[in-house]
């Protein structure tokens, strides 16, 4: 029974011990080092943007070359849901909910 409370015991210092030995190793990057970290981060940023560019140019044409019936029409939708609103809305004006063709 006292040996796993040594052990137990054993790992917080076993993890401090280690953390202290990685941070006394560690090293703050010299000149060279953090200029070519920095390109590094640079280059990654513009190609992250050209990419997203690239899809926003090409998104209005991918809608346009695929077919109507797999997109959503956004403006019947919209007409729609509005009806069904006023419908709804209708029915709580005049006390009764009246549940008509759309819903």
């Amino acid at each position: 029974m006292s040996d796993q409370l040594k052990d137990l015991a054993d790992i917080p210092k076993d993890f401090i011990k280690d953390g202290t030995q990685f941070l006394n190793r560690c090293t703050k990057p010299d000149k060279r080092e953090f200029l070519k970290i920095s390109q590094a981060v640079g280059v990654g940023f513009i190609v992250m943007g050209v990419i997203g560019y690239i899809v926003k140019l090409t998104d209005g044409r991918a809608r346009d070359a695929v077919p109507d019936a797999i997109l959503f029409d956004t403006k019947s939708m919209r007409r729609n849901i509005s009806q069904t609103i006023a419908r709804v809305k209708g029915g709580f004006m005049h006390g009764e909910l009246r549940i008509t063709n759309g819903l």
